[in-house]
Order: C-alpha cells, then sequence, then structure tokens
C-alpha cells in the first residue's frame, strides 16, 4: 500500500531565472559585473538589495572583548600577549593543505565539465601576499590558521577574464584557552572568477604617516575626529573596479567575472573541527559528501554556479515616492519595524536629517523584513534587477536563523542539509515546518523581469539527510518517494524541470525552469509500507491492523466480513485505510466511511 505522509510546499513569493542544468544556470552573466557606484552626495536613500553574507576579506584573531581601541588588539598566535583571556574569537580564511597545514585546509578545488571530466585547480599566489592580520593556528587546540586567499588557476575553464578562480574557505567562532572548547560559528567557501590586475583605488597616505596602507582588516586609522583608533578598515571603492579582493599594499585588484558554461565547481577541506546544522548555497543540485580520515573530517561540496538578480538604485530623498518614504524613519532612513542595515559614504555633522544624510540601505538576504522591503522597491523599479550576478557560495546558517526551525533541522551532531536558491531574498533558516498541513514552506523573492526585460526562472534546491525527513514525518527506514509539482499564483500547473532522488542517505529536491511571481511548489512524500501476513490462530486480545486497500468483491464497499473478523474503511481527508480486527477501530485522527 502507498501512504501518503506529508507535503512539502515551498512558497515562492518571486521566482528568479534559471535553466536546464549545464545550460543557462551556469551560464556567464550577458550583463557586465555590477560595480558599485560611489554615490556620496548629500540627500541621498539609496537601496542595494544583494548577497554579501560571505563578502569575507580578512582573517582576524583577538580578544572576545576589545578593550582600550588605542591599543593593538590583534594576535599572532596563541603565545602572543594581546591573547591572553581565556576566550578568544578568530576569523580565519584557510590556507591550502601542505606540509605546514595538514588539517583546517583546503584540500582541493576544480571544475567538472558537463562530460563527467574533471580538472583540480593549480595554487598561483596567496592575495594579498600577506594579510592584514595574519595568524598562526594551534593543530593542538583545532584553531585554524588565518591567512589570506589563494589565486588558483582552472586548466582549461576558462571565463572572460582567464582561468584564475579565487578560492576561499572560511571559518571562524570561539576558542576557550581553559576547557580547550572550539566552537563554530560560521563555515563558508567562495570560488570566485577573477582576474588580477592594478587597483583604481590607491593608498593615498600623509606625508608623514608611520601606518602602512590599509587592507581589510584591524589596523589604526585616524577617524573623522583627528584621533588615532584600532578599528576595522577596508581599501575602499571608487566606482570603477568590481573586486573580489583588494591589495592597497600591492596596488592590485581581483576583479571578478562571470562563470564559464558547462561546468560545476567543487571545493573540499580537511578539518578536525566538526561542522554541523544547516547551509544555505548560491549552487544549484548540491551534492555533499562527509567522510572521516583519522581525527579529520573531509567535507566535499559541488553543485552548479547560478545567477543572482541583484538591485542597486541611487535616489533622492526628496524624490521618492510617499509610500516609500513613509515606510522609512526619516530621523534615521531605517526600515521601520524592520532590520536596521545601511552604510554612508560621507561622515556628517547630521545624520538626523534626510536632505543632508547620505545612506545606502543594505538588508541582509535573510532578514525577517528582506522581502517587504523588496516588494515595496520592486514597482518602483519596474519588477527589474539591475544584473543577475554569477554565484558559487555556501556558508553555514546562522543561530539566529535556525532559531525558529523545526527540531529534525537542528540535530547538532550532525551536517543536516542544503537549502540553495538563486532568490535575491529568500526565508531565513532551513524550510519551516508547517504543523496544520504537514509541510515544509520556504519563501523567496526576487525582480520578475532581468535587466533586460526577459523573464526570470525559478531554481530552488533542497538537499537533506533522509534521516530528518524520516525525523519530521515519522518515516520508517523504507525508501522515500517524493512527487513535485509547480502551481502559478492561482494553482494552475505549469511546466517545470523537476529532479527527485533518494541515495546514499540524503534526498534531493531540485525545481527549476519555471516562472511567474508566486508559484508553489508541493512535493508529496510516499513510502512503501508492507502488507501483513493473516494470523491463522485468532489472538485472545485482537488489535487492529491494517492491510493493503483492494477492490471489495461485494457491493459493500464501506464493510467487509470475513470469519470472524470485520474490515471497516477510515478516512482523514485523502487518506484512506482500511482496518480488520474482531472489533475494529479507526486510528486516532480518522473517521469511518
Amino acid at each position: 500500500m502507498k501512504r501518503k505522509l506529508g507535503i512539502i510546499t515551498l512558497l515562492i513569493l518571486t521566482i528568479l531565472a534559471t535553466t536546464p542544468q549545464f545550460q543557462l544556470n551556469a551560464a556567464e552573466d550577458p550583463d557586465k559585473v555590477f560595480v558599485q557606484p560611489d554615490d556620496h552626495l548629500p540627500g541621498q536613500h539609496n537601496i542595494r538589495f544583494s548577497d554579501s553574507y560571505v563578502d569575507f576579506t580578512s582573517s582576524l584573531f583577538n580578544p572576545e572583548r576589545l578593550k582600550d581601541t588605542s591599543l593593538d588588539p590583534t594576535c599572532s598566535s596563541l603565545a602572543d600577549k594581546n591573547c591572553g583571556d581565556n576566550i578568544v574569537r578568530f576569523d580565519a580564511i584557510l590556507p591550502f593543505c601542505s606540509a605546514a597545514e595538514k588539517t583546517n585546509c583546503v584540500d582541493e578545488v576544480g571544475a567538472i565539465s558537463s562530460s563527467g571530466t574533471k580538472v583540480s585547480a593549480i595554487q598561483k599566489l596567496k592575495f594579498p601576499k600577506l594579510a592584514q592580520n595574519e595568524f598562526k593556528g594551534s593543530p593542538e587546540q583545532g584553531l585554524p590558521s588565518g591567512t589570506s586567499h589563494t589565486v588558483v588557476e582552472i586548466p582549461g575553464v576558462s571565463h572572460s577574464g582567464g582561468s584564475d578562480y579565487i578560492a576561499g574557505a572560511f571559518i571562524s567562532g570561539t576558542l576557550n584557552k581553559l576547557r580547550s572548547e572550539l566552537s563554530i560559528s560560521n563555515f563558508a567557501l567562495r570560488i570566485t572568477p577573477v582576474r588580477i590586475v592594478p587597483s583604481t583605488v590607491t593608498c593615498n597616505k600623509p606625508a608623514g604617516d608611520p601606518v602602512p596602507c590599509v587592507d581589510s582588516g584591524f589596523a589604526p586609522v585616524i577617524g573623522a575626529d583627528g584621533v588615532r583608533r584600532w578599528s576595522y578598515q577596508g581599501p575602499g571603492w571608487d566606482g570603477k573596479q568590481a573586486c573580489a579582493v583588494r591589495s592597497l599594499r600591492e596596488n592590485l585588484c581581483a576583479e571578478m567575472f562571470g562563470f564559464p558554461n558547462n561546468f560545476k565547481f567543487f571545493f573540499q577541506v580537511r578539518t578536525s573541527v566538526k561542522v554541523t546544522g544547516w547551509l544555505h548555497g548560491r549552487v544549484f543540485e548540491p551534492n555533499i559528501s562527509i567522510t572521516k580520515d583519522k581525527d579529520d573530517t573531509v567535507i566535499r561540496v559541488e553543485g552548479s554556479p547560478v545567477k543572482v538578480p541583484m538591485i542597486y538604485k541611487a535616489n533622492y530623498w526628496k524624490d521618492l515616492p510617499e509610500n516609500i518614504r513613509k515606510e522609512y524613519d526619516p530621523a534615521n532612513g531605517q526600515l521601520i519595524g524592520g532590520e536596521h542595515s545601511s552604510s554612508s559614504r560621507i561622515p556628517l555633522p547630521n545624520q538626523n536629517d534626510p536632505l543632508t544624510r547620505n545612506i545606502t540601505r543594505q538588508p541582509s538576504p535573510s532578514s525577517f523584513s528582506g522581502i517587504r522591503e523588496l516588494q515595496l522597491w520592486l514597482p518602483y523599479l519596474s519588477d527589474k534587477a539591475t544584473t543577475n550576478q554569477s554565484s558559487w557560495t555556501i556558508r553555514t546558517l546562522s543561530t539566529t536563523e535556525l532559531s525558529n526551525a523545526n527540531r529534525c533541522f537542528t540535530d547538532p551532531s550532525d551536517l543536516n542539509g542544503i537549502v540553495a536558491s538563486n532568490s535575491t531574498q529568500y526565508s531565513a533558516g532551513p524550510p519551516r515546518f508547517n504543523q496544520s498541513n504537514q509541510s515544509l514552506d520556504y519563501q523567496v523573492a526576487a525582480p520578475h523581469f532581468d535587466s533586460v526585460g526577459t523573464p526570470n526562472k525559478g531554481q530552488y534546491s533542497l538537499l537533506m539527510r533522509s534521516s530528518v525527513a524520516r525525523c519530521i514525518y515519522g518515516f520508517s527506514n523504507a525508501p522515500i518517494r517524493a512527487e513535485l509539482t509547480v502551481f502559478t499564483a492561482d494553482g494552475s500547473p505549469q511546466v517545470a524541470s523537476l529532479a527527485i532522488s533518494e541515495s546514499n542517505g540524503w534526498l534531493r529536491l531540485n525545481a527549476f525552469n519555471f516562472e511567474y511571481s508566486a508559484p508553489i511548489i508541493k512535493a508529496v512524500l510516499t513510502q512503501e509500507t508492507p502488507t501483513p501476513t493473516a494470523s491463522a490462530t485468532e489472538s485472545p486480545s485482537p488489535q487492529p491492523t491494517v492491510v493493503a486497500p483492494s477492490p471489495s468483491p461485494t457491493k459493500n464497499t464501506n464493510l467487509v466480513t470475513t470469519a470472524k473478523r470485520t474490515t471497516i474503511v477510515c478516512t482523514k481527508g485523502k487518506l484512506t485505510k482500511r482496518v480488520t480486527a474482531v472489533k475494529p477501530k479507526c486510528p486516532a485522527g480518522y473517521k469511518k466511511k
């Protein structure tokens, strides 16, 4: 008998561009890679929707609490006197594995062609040559070393700028030195096509300033008040280049490009720390393998790059339509009742006046109010993206994003799954379990059109351990089956490309090449249950027994009698069960038909 065990419903507010695998979903963006304009005029209220979660650019090792900002808070190793506190925090861009770095390192990066040919990357150089706050880790304590990004070449896998790529693996967390306890707060992977070119932003230091040029990281910098303090600094931008990483000390920029067609990419990391929870990906059809090698865990992720619609629009506050202005607090420019996230290009004496203030709103892609804010702006922007940016990134979901997740999703002992999309905005955390209709709900939002007016198409991948599905729905160990259907907002089915499978302990659901503003993807999971064999002897205390449904040989479809036993038909919505016993009763939640 096939028994319907649940429905996964993915509620999509607006879906964006994808194509069949190895076609447009991995294609190089026809638009030029977006360059952030240097909009710094008074009175501007700009908006940017983009994914910057894995724009990690530096390593840092320092005490958990920064004290005197006039003193250097960074550490070069655990032996550094600056890290004498019991608890220290770290942000580590991992080095490639070598004789000196045998764990917490990058094992392999590369690409896989549409024919299945694997091409491994070749290390070329560290970029920058020396990280702003480079530090040495401790294998004994499980502390990773923090360095700079690595530029690799993937021979024969060429983009418009060549065959070089930035390969970055990032781990952050805290270390309790007394207890030798290391906890991870973030794990991220990034592959970005680049070409190393001269930087248009240069280091202009005042004459006699003893502080060297600052790349991304902590440094003593003179503030607007003329006081020198240790704080996080970036190399800045001038609106002329899109750099994945910039090195002012070398006067170089890792200029970004779109991904080439017809390739998947893979990233393999060796680590002594345990990565758990859920990952979010800017990839399509992700696959993951986790293996043990002595004391290390080897994590390998592969998938196709995706194109993510992003939006940028420069505006003057005074020119914005009233329906947008009224959603923001004029005193600070933040979304009323929403996430506070913004940046400013000019420090002004009075940031409370929208006519003199300069602000760029940058909601995080999974913020609780991000979808609402995007919907507010889309009519004003003709429902079009500024550009569709190529991306291949993986990151862990934060504690905040997992705070409302079903307990089956939050098993702290395992990496439980990946949820991936090419949407501009998306729900925080893994799909939400809806108890009332036994569904997993996931929302995404994006412009309906790309920058040239072509309808965007949707892309969604859910890769989760089969044990998570069994935990949620009470599945047995029998194989899980799923059926996906994509519906438009009015409930009509539409044409879509679907792929469903279960193997090696993972359940894979992929939906792509669909459109419209609010489709609903429904996955109905089923599982075979064995038909019990009738006992030749009556039990002294008979219990209800579920048997496989079959056409009744009599005209009475509600009641079938055989010897001393009776079969009744029980219903629960669209579900039907036949129960055979001496005194049969319907299971809890079912009604006798």
